[in-house]
């Protein structure tokens, strides 16, 4: 009898064990935070004096102020570039650059004068007609950028030395404007 309890009491505690409950799981939690922002559009454009390599500010940069001609020693094709055209941009979907160059004028009453003269950027010459505004759109393009960016391109002149050698006396002035136009 004995053994039949011994057996019995073997089976309970067994039986207990395997049909026992799961302990708890432990306790979990999830939980989560966003991180956003909007980067402004950075789209800038100067004619600096001096290339600002990949410089992504104008630190240091210096604003062009236009190209003198003199009379006692007149440089009229410089071999280094007059100036640079900088552009600091992030555009995702890039740029594009136009210029319109228009020749320098004296007007004395109601006489108009003229020197013409090229610039030329990013290998493409553009030369002045006279009291005609000269446009050549798209002069640069960039396709798309990945990031912020920085880029000097080389403005080189060279004026008619024919025509200033023959010019009337007079203060002559023409203007050299660039577009920036974002993509």
């Amino acid at each position: 009898m004995k053994k039949n309890l011994i057996v019995l009491l073997v089976i309970a505690l067994v039986s207990v064990g395997l049909f026992a409950a799961d302990p708890p799981a432990a306790p979990t939690a999830t939980d989560s935070f966003t991180v956003q922002t909007n980067v402004l559009g950075v789209n800038e454009m100067q004619v600096t004096e001096g290339d600002i390599g990949t410089a992504t500010t104008w630190t240091g940069a210096t604003t062009y102020q236009g190209y003198g001609i003199s009379n006692e020693n007149p440089i009229l094709a410089p071999t280094a570039p007059i100036a640079y055209l900088s552009v600091i941009s992030n555009r995702r979907a890039g740029y594009t650059i136009s210029l319109t160059v228009a020749a320098m004028k004296s007007t004395v009453g109601s006489v108009d004068s003229y020197i013409n003269y090229d610039i030329k950027l990013n290998n493409t010459t553009v030369s002045t007609n006279n009291g005609t505004a000269v446009t050549k759109d798209e002069i640069i393009v960039v396709q798309s950028l990945t990031g912020l960016t920085g880029i000097s391109y080389p403005i080189n002149l060279t004026v008619n030395a024919t025509q200033f050698a023959a010019a009337v006396e007079g203060d002559y002035t023409g203007t050299v404007t660039f577009n920036y136009t974002a993509r």
